[in-house]
């Protein structure tokens, strides 16, 4: 290890570390704000930190104040609180921005904590105006929390990676010290602003609503006190969350052998739960080994059974995600939980082979400095990637439904229309509208009733307009043409709908020596078609339907290259080009080919 690269502590074989006490040739409380951070034991880190108690209150004043301002143009309806999308673009960066440069003072040389919170505030300001694209006119709930979560997790990896950063590298001692500090730091800062709220909002005075001159400013200052007071414990706090996860290790262990258990027995077992246990047995693996350096034997063999057992629990998250998604399609939800399980599978098959290769050697785990950091870098993309049009859930999750819709594994009175705009926000109001111009009418009347789009019927000549005859000499009826289709259920779109076109057919299907009319929508190789026939009265009703088979094309139809053939009693079979084609008739509750 170079000699800039000491780590911050050293295990001594108990539950937590110990500072490291070596002389530096510097006292880093006597350095300037501009130097660059050198090799320093963390008492001196923190007698650094320390001394920016003026800027970190002046930056939480400014955080609050500007939220102020943001929040009140926005209540009064002038710029910037009026444009919905800079309003975001400011909001995000305003809110995680000055928390990053608050906890990096005296920890990052000052210039290149500038530059990182000019890179942050760039990419949260776009994911920010992103955001809002995606939502608009939707109603913020589940997207406007998991921007958030996204973002959050995001700065907190690049901010360890940033204050582990020496000789242009990254040292997994530093990373691993930089993670669980800032994460200590993070938790005070929360329960403190958590605190501050419930004061402001006992106060009957102050309001956050439409933002007020002493509550937001009042909550800034909040926040920098905290990660002021917490600059000068640093070390200590990051101790205490270090030991705590590794005296979870043993429960972790033991809650995953009870929930295999569990699993053999029948029960089955939560994914959520799965994949809370998986990140729980990471980080208490993570905090025992540390640095790899000497630790007790139970700490070793919890740490190999722990590993061991986390390819066992990611098998069970894998197939009972799988499972649920081919019972029910993807969601974002399960989008997000498979992004999960993707990262904590790879921790799996990171530390179970280092536990192999243990045993075989019989030697601790090794390598896991390595895993860990790589892993770390991996998530930061994904993370960045989820929150970004790249792969947002919102998005894939609105694709696909529409797709295992419209492919006909899953039937159209099975799937929820109606939670298309409520996961895919924007996507999926989209998609719905899309749906709602489907080709085949049952999609399409029932992705309409879930918009509450007023059906406005179509005149006659509109209906004509769209509809071509292909049968020489024949002419569509008036009382086709004159009936209000907008009320029946699995009307062609045609009927319904200006601008869909559809081809016309005459043909006998049932023997009554009277030609029934086919309706055909859709592609060459993939087309369907409704049969309408005259009712008693005179008028047209749809009476049942057809859908294309293996080669009966589009073509085949044009081009006459059909016959009628006599079926069960009823409706005759439709013979194209080789193809055998049967009438379903309507009522029988079938759906769409």
């Amino acid at each position: 290890m170079a000699q800039n690269d000491v780590p911050l502590w050293v295990d001594d074989g108990s539950l937590g570390w110990s500072p490291r006490r070596e002389p530096a040739a510097e006292p880093a409380a006597l350095r300037g704000p501009w130097s660059p951070p050198v090799a320093a034991t963390p008492a001196e880190t923190e007698e650094a930190s320390a001394l920016y108690w003026p800027w970190r209150i002046g930056i939480g004043l400014m955080q609050g104040l500007l939220f102020y301002f943001l929040f009140r143009t926005r209540a009064d309806g002038i710029w910037p609180g009026n444009d919905a999308f800079l309003f975001d673009a400011i909001a995000l960066p305003l809110l995680f921005v000055p928390w990053s440069v608050m906890a990096g003072l005296g920890r990052v040389a000052t210039p290149r904590l500038i530059a990182f919170a000019a890179i942050a505030t760039a990419i949260l300001a776009a994911l920010g105006w992103y955001h809002r694209w995606r939502i608009l006119g939707v109603e913020v709930g589940l997207p406007g929390l998991s921007m958030l979560v996204l973002a959050g997790a995001a700065l907190f990896i690049a901010q360890s990676f940033l204050e582990a950063w020496k000789d242009g590298r990254i040292v997994h001692a530093d990373f691993f010290a930089a993670g669980w500090a800032l994460a200590a730091r993070l938790l005070v800062l929360l329960l403190a602003l958590g605190l501050g709220l419930m004061l402001v909002r006992q106060l009957p005075r102050l309001t956050l609503e439409h933002g007020d001159i002493v509550a937001m400013p009042f909550l800034g200052l909040v926040g920098a006190l905290a990660l002021q007071v917490t600059a000068r414990f640093t070390a200590a706090l990051a101790h205490g969350a270090v030991a705590t996860a590794t005296v979870l290790l043993p429960l972790a262990v033991a809650a995953a052998i009870i929930l295999l258990c569990a699993d053999l027995a029948g029960k089955q077992l939560p994914l959520m739960a799965l994949l809370a246990l998986m990140g729980g047995l990471v980080l208490a693996i993570g905090a025992s080994w540390r640095d790899g350096a000497q630790r007790p034997l139970w700490r070793e063999a919890l740490e190999t059974v722990g590993a061991l057992l986390l390819p066992v629990l990611a098998g069970l998250a894998a197939w009972t995600l799988v499972t649920r998604v081919a019972a029910l399609g993807w969601t974002s939800q399960r989008l997000f939980a498979a992004a999960a399980l993707g990262l904590l599978c790879a921790y799996a098959i990171g530390y179970s082979l280092a536990a192999v290769i243990a045993l075989v050697r019989g030697h601790g785990l090794k390598g896991l400095g390595s895993i860990n950091t790589t892993l770390a870098a991996a998530a930061l993309i994904g993370l960045l990637a989820l929150a970004s049009p790249l792969a947002d859930p919102l998005r894939l999750a609105s694709q696909t439904q529409a797709a295992r819709l419209e492919q006909g594994r899953v039937a159209v009175e099975h799937f929820d229309f109606a939670n298309l705009p409520r996961d895919g926000a924007r996507f999926g109001s989209e998609t719905l509208a899309t749906l709602s111009r489907s080709l085949y009418p049952d999609i399409a009347h029932a992705a309409q009733n879930v918009r509450g789009a007023p059906a406005q019927p179509l005149n006659p000549t509109e209906i004509g307009a769209n509809i071509a005859v292909r049968t020489p000499g024949a002419r569509l009826p008036a009382a086709l043409l004159a009936r209000d289709w907008s009320q029946v259920t699995g009307a062609p779109p045609c009927l319904i709908t200006a601008s869909q076109s559809c081809e016309a057919f005459f043909l006998d299907l049932n023997g009554d020596h009277r030609p029934e009319i086919l309706l055909v929508t859709g592609n060459e190789t993939r087309w369907w078609a409704a049969v309408m026939e005259q009712d008693g009265a005179g008028g047209w009703r749809q009476a049942g339907r057809l859908s294309s088979g293996c080669g009966a094309t589009l073509s085949d139809l044009r081009a006459g290259r059909l016959s009628v053939l006599a079926a069960l009693p009823g409706w005759d079979d439709l013979q194209v080009a080789g193809a055998r084609l049967s009438v379903t008739p309507s009522g029988t509750g079938c759906s769409h080919y």
